[in-house]
């Protein structure tokens, strides 16, 4: 039997699979850019502006203390203004966090300071927190689909339905 194939599929372009490595940020309106991070202690941040498809990815290590996108509140004033800058409204936009893992007992937490920080700083610029899977003992792998909205979080090899997707 012949499988039958719309145009649309034979047109579509490959999906690209971009991984967002600690300090690195993606964002993108192309319905063909799935975003990819592995995080443990570190954050991701996702937001997007469902209405407009848009969306995009951040990758912090840190709470507080620097200047650079390894840190949260830079990271995430950055993934926010370059969403905007593609036309997102804040009003709109929805946010996912992801990581914040504590992986070595005996020491400071910064998973959970990591969390803290970002979402002060979501409900300070009045961001809705959609979904959110921080803590516990694990590294998570994430993939993020900006213009659908919808995350997918793997952990040990386990495709985890994720909070909210």
């Amino acid at each position: 039997m012949d499988a039958v194939i719309s145009d649309r599929q034979m047109h579509r372009a490959p999906i690209q699979v971009l991984h967002i490595v600690q300090g690195q940020i993606g964002v993108t309106d192309d319905p063909n850019v799935t975003y990819t991070a592995l995080v443990g202690v570190g954050l991701v941040i996702c937001l997007s502006d469902p209405r407009l498809e848009l969306g995009g990815m951040a990758h912090c290590m840190f709470a507080q203390g620097g200047d650079d996108t390894r840190f949260s509140g830079v990271a995430i004033q950055a993934l926010l203004q370059q969403v905007l800058d593609k036309g997102g409204d804040i009003s709109r936009l929805k946010a996912r966090l992801y990581g914040g893992a504590k992986l070595h007992e005996g020491r400071r937490d910064i998973g959970k300071d990591n969390a803290i920080s970002a979402e002060q700083l979501l409900r300070d610029l009045n961001v809705e927190i959609v979904a959110q899977d921080i803590g516990r003992n694990v590294v998570r792998r994430v993939r993020f689909h900006p213009t659908t909205s919808e995350a997918t979080v793997f952990e040990n090899d386990v495709n985890l339905p994720s909070p909210g997707a």
